[in-house]
């Protein structure tokens, strides 16, 4: 059953969606991030200035103690002149003895704020805490100690009212809060247009894409003007359809030479058929179109057995089964397999391979392969030639060499001789039962061995194919 969560557009969100979401929340996390840094910096810069107030204040009631001899009315009369002198600082002072009792205290500072409420003092500074007052006032306090012109240490406390701090500090605020909402809204906007424009390329990419067909395998995708990110995908793709024209013009040509060539024995088992059957004959004629109709049977099915082959060869998942082989041997093997049709060609049969010498490789493949090359090579050689078939190794592998002394191969020839049913010579490969692919097998088992083919030619000259496999050869 189809899993309903691999429909296509169903419970998945696209990309621009994403990006939307992804950019807008990004942004709107960093204006909030700001936000509240310069939140807290009000916050902190607020509370420096009321710190530096207090000391201020601090200081100037310590200073009246120093330099005023002990009469505590004038320096009573003072401190309240200095705070009037700040009415918009809300500022109260008190000094007390030693044993906490009050010496001089503005008006009003006892109903609003106990001296138990206000920090120790700590060393040669001031110690600073926030309370809220009886009636629920905020307020800064600040605690030290003074020395006064008698030579008493004494302790002084200094308070402020935070009111308009938290006022302003309420505003700012409901600032952010109206000004939070809006800027999602607007991330999100921008998210989306950022998300639209830098995604139009791939909406070409798909619109080119979707104009290739069967029809139009040679559109391509135009990767000039992309940024580098989606260039490298337009390439990527541009090289796929590559592949895939190749791919099918191959299979194409294919499909018409695998119906040419089956038309061909089948069309001849019909006509002798039909005209065996246009009239009585006798059991020898008979037997004569039956061995006739055997002959193409068995040449049917040995074009199917390779074009299976071939088939398998290319499946990436068929796997060689590769053992130790001796070499010498298996190239006496071929010589000899070949002795009878050499003779009777008029064709002199070599072969050279070092002596006791080993390597790896699927020995019935590789058998196949040479023998597909000594067939090719004899069939091309006139009487009185030679073929030679060797073994040497190369590059950490080992190297196949079939040479002949035959017609050559034209250069115009040379880059198709691996492709399917390709015949240089049509009548001849005929004439002799080939199907033109003999070398296409050669080189399906070269790459299923991880190795290649390579070919020389020269008209008139002769032939060299060279099967090179990744087989380590080994000395006895």
């Amino acid at each position: 059953m189809r899993d309903p969560e691999a429909a296509p557009g169903r419970g998945r969100w696209s990309l621009a969606l994403r990006l939307t979401i992804l950019h807008g929340i990004s942004s709107f996390l960093l204006v909030l991030a700001a936000s509240l840094v310069l939140f807290a910096g009000l916050k902190a810069g607020l509370e420096q200035e009321d710190d530096r107030l207090l000391e201020d204040m601090a200081g100037v009631v310590a200073q009246f103690l120093d330099d005023t001899p002990p009469d505590f009315a004038a320096i009573r009369t003072e401190i309240e002149r200095e705070v009037l002198a700040r009415p918009n600082e809300r500022l109260y002072a008190r000094v007390m003895d030693g044993d906490l009792r009050t010496v001089i205290e503005t008006p009003g500072l006892s109903e609003l704020l106990d001296p138990g409420v206000f920090p120790v003092p700590a060393g040669e500074g001031c110690s600073f805490v926030n309370v809220r007052a009886r009636d629920g006032t905020p307020y800064r306090l600040g605690s030290s100690f003074a020395a006064s012109g008698d030579g008493v240490r004494r302790i002084l406390h200094i308070a402020h009212d935070l009111t308009d701090d938290e006022r302003l500090i309420a505003a700012y605020r409901r600032g952010l809060q109206a000004l939070l909402i809006p800027a999602l809204l607007v991330c999100m906007a921008v998210g989306y247009l950022v998300a639209r424009r830098g995604l139009r390329p791939l909406a070409a990419i798909s619109e080119a894409a979707g104009r290739v067909g069967p029809e139009h395998l040679d559109r391509r995708i135009r990767s000039a003007g992309l940024p580098a990110e989606i260039s490298d995908l337009a390439r990527t793709l541009d090289a796929m359809l590559d592949r895939l024209e190749g791919s099918f013009g191959r299979l194409t040509r294919l499909s018409g030479d695998v119906a040419h060539e089956l038309r061909t024995p089948v069309n001849r088992m019909r006509g002798e058929a039909e005209v065996a059957l246009s009239r009585e004959r006798t059991p020898e004629e008979y037997r004569a179109v039956l061995a006739s109709s055997l002959e193409e049977c068995v040449r049917l099915s040995d074009l199917i057995d390779r074009l299976l082959f071939l088939a398998r060869a290319e499946d990436p998942r068929t796997r060689v089964e590769a053992r130790t082989v001796e070499i010498p041997g298996e190239l006496a093997a071929l010589r000899e397999y070949y002795a009878a049709v050499a003779d009777e060609a008029g064709i002199r049969l070599e072969v050279e391979a070092p002596s006791g010498w080993t390597a790896v490789f699927d020995p019935a493949l590789v058998k196949m392969a040479l023998a597909n090359l000594a067939s090719n090579a004899l069939a091309a050689t006139p009487p009185g030639g030679v073929v030679t078939v060797s073994a040497r190794p190369e590059g950490g592998g080992v190297r196949f060499d079939v040479v002949d002394t035959g017609r050559g191969i034209p250069a115009a020839d040379l880059p198709l001789v691996f492709d399917r049913f390709h015949r240089v010579d049509g009548s001849r490969s005929h004439s002799k039962g080939g199907a033109g692919l003999g070398l296409a097998i050669v080189k399906g088992i070269a790459g299923l061995h991880g190795g290649r083919v390579e070919i020389e030619s020269a008209e008139g000259r002769g032939t060299r194919v060279s099967l090179i496999l990744p087989a380590p050869m080994t000395t006895p």
